[in-house]
């Protein structure tokens, strides 16, 4: 609800008091009579000013002598991570190994951009070994991606890591 302060004039104030009923205060009473009083274009029943025979009339003198001005509202205070570049010290210092890295991740993610998004992905590249972590990083800069995933293992390391049959054959003494 937005909130407006109303200075209203001494002589418009003795005929605010007189038409006001007692069940209602000031700020009631004024708001049911500009809610009685908008039509469907909010001039408050007024001709444009193109259109109004005498611009002295009383009704255009009253209406034109309220001052209205807004009260700003106050605003959430803005995420230091919601931009495209991250806060200077943003960076946690177990992962300055990728921090160039980082930054140009977050500068070309999709999705929404907030702290808690940062320290999710930070908590993810904390699992992992520097490898897979530049790795990952590289992978989501170059998708496209608004996250980033544990690298899949490559063929050159499932490899090392399983025998091959003929290994594992002669390894039962098969062959």
């Amino acid at each position: 609800m937005a909130e407006l302060r109303i200075v209203i004039p001494d002589r418009l104030e003795a005929k605010l008091q007189s038409a006001m009923p007692d069940y209602l205060d000031r700020k009631g009473f004024v708001c049911l009579l500009l809610d009685k009083a908008l039509d469907g274009v909010d001039t408050l029943g007024l001709a444009k000013r193109s259109e109004q025979a005498s611009p002295s009339s009383s009704s255009i003198e009253e209406t034109t002598s309220i001052e209205v001005t807004k009260t700003k509202t106050r605003a959430k205070p803005k995420d230091p991570f919601s931009g495209r570049q991250l806060p200077e010290n943003a960076i946690p210092d177990d992962l300055l190994d990728c921090q160039q890295l980082l930054r140009e991740f977050w500068a070309g993610k999709k999705g929404g951009r907030t702290g808690s998004i940062f320290n999710r992905v930070c908590r993810k590249l904390r699992t992992w070994p520097p490898e897979m972590r530049r790795e990952a990083l590289e992978r989501a800069i170059n998708s496209g991606w608004g996250d980033v995933y544990e690298p899949a293992i490559s063929k050159a390391t499932q490899r090392v890591q399983q025998p091959s049959l003929t290994e594992q054959a002669r390894a039962l003494g098969m062959i």
